[in-house]
Order: structure tokens, then sequence, then C-alpha cells
């Protein structure tokens, strides 16, 4: 709820007219979800792999999760949503199931790479790695990841993004 006074002015002159303080007035507001992703800003580094060595593993977080995903592609689209951060290297991209003949269906695994700068620009990596069986029964896709930035209490919040 919004609460607030409104005063009458007069637009020409400018003064106040009637009860300087006004009269009370309130106003519903709607439900407002504030995401560690609202903190977020995509950027592309060159090059991944050197920028992800470069940066200081005391800042790393781990985190294993368990997404309810029937497709790969699906539950890669809903990671980067999560984490609010550009994808790069072309990793957004989930290449097709192999095809061909076999008893056991094979599970199948893509890694994303995500850069950003969280508030207060401080830089922030994170490597996804999503596993889903290709069984079409199963609703998982297995996700770990790993989270680098200078800062580990970042790192912990932006890991625990996932929903």
């Amino acid at each position: 709820m919004l609460h607030f006074n409104v005063v009458q002015v007069n637009p020409t002159t400018g003064e106040v007219e009637g009860d300087e303080e006004g009269d009370e007035e309130e106003y519903q507001l709607e439900s407002l979800t504030i995401s560690t992703n609202d903190f977020m800003t995509k950027v592309t580094v060159g090059d991944f792999r050197r920028t992800w060595e470069a940066m200081p593993t005391e800042g790393e977080v781990l985190g294993k999760y368990v997404l309810q995903f029937k497709k790969l592609e699906d539950a890669v689209n809903a990671v980067i949503d999560f984490f609010g951060m550009q994808a790069v290297d072309g990793t957004a991209n989930v290449p097709p199931a192999p095809t061909g003949s076999s008893d056991k269906p094979a599970k199948r695994t893509h890694v994303v790479h995500l850069s950003g700068v969280f508030v207060g620009n401080v830089p922030v990596l994170v490597r996804a790695q999503l596993q889903i069986d290709s069984n079409p029964s199963a609703n998982e896709v297995h996700l770990k990841v790993a989270v680098r930035s200078q800062n580990k209490d970042i790192s912990q919040l932006v890991a625990e993004c996932i929903q």
C-alpha cells in the first residue's frame, strides 16, 4: 500500500491552497518480486576460459541442483534466465541429440558459460553443466554450477538464484 498526502497548489502562483497538510490518500500496489538477476548486467568476455582461469578461486562457490524439465534446451534457457547473465562462446545453443539405435538411452550433457557484472561493478562468471537422461519419461535435469567472482559472498548469492 502506498500512503501519501495530496496538497492543492495554485498552478500560477505555486502557493498551497487550503490545508498545507493535504488529504491523506492510499493506493494499492501490485506485488513486486526482486531477484538476484535484477542486480546483474549481461556482458560478453572475449575468451571465457582465459578469464575464468584469471578469476581467483577463493571467490568460487559450487552448487548442485535438480531442475524439473523434459528437454535439455528448456533447462538451458531457464538457467540463463535464472542468472540473468550473458551466455558466451555459443554455449546457449544445445547441439541436437545424437541419433541411432541403442538399448539403453545415453545421458546428454551440455555446458553453458555465463558472464555478467553484479551491482558494484563486480565481474561474475558461471560454468553450468546440465545433464539429462534421454529417457522420455524422465523429468529431471541435473545441474552443477561453479560461480566465480572476486567476492565469495556475491558468488554465493548468485549461486543461490536457481529457482
